[in-house]
């Protein structure tokens, strides 16, 4: 009896190793806003390779690559291109994208207020760029805005 109880405890927290890795290889499931202030789960973008661009007010540099993601998200239809603003609240994105000059953005922009995204993957860079395949595995992280691979690359 006692050696059944030790296997199955074992059993449980090997599993539960297991589903700890897998959160940390996905999409986390974080409940953010879009620019209209509609709820959504950043885990809701499946299907397509990811590509989510982190940024924040302060970050150096986020105006030019946030235009760069304009033209990617204009080029690659094969993507979900994803304006990812950490820090800040709603209004905050709709004022930087005013002042930049960004009307209609092609890309998806979510808002994380609390940057909860960095309970799943620290974040060492702002801006930076995280990689998802299309079944939302984790297959990259890079400071700055990295361009997307060509179609056919690892995504």
């Amino acid at each position: 009896m006692r050696t059944l109880r030790k296997r199955f405890w074992l059993t449980l927290e090997i599993l539960a190793l297991l589903w700890l890795f897998s959160c940390k290889n996905a999409l986390p499931r974080i409940k953010v806003k879009d620019l209209s202030g509609a709820e959504l789960y950043l885990s809701s973008l499946k299907g397509k390779p990811v590509i989510l661009y982190v940024w924040s007010r302060t970050c150096v540099g986020h105006e030019r690559h946030l235009k760069e993601l304009q033209r990617i998200a204009i080029e690659r239809k094969d993507l979900y291109v994803v304006s990812y603003a950490v820090a800040m609240e709603v209004k905050d994105v709709q004022n930087s994208y005013k002042e930049m000059g960004i009307k209609n953005p092609s890309f998806i922009t979510l808002v994380d207020t609390p940057v909860r995204l960095n309970e799943f993957y620290t974040i060492e860079f702002l801006p930076s760029t995280f990689v998802f395949d299309s079944s939302g595995k984790l297959i990259g992280v890079k400071p700055g805005l990295s361009p997307p691979p060509r179609r056919g690359g690892f995504l």
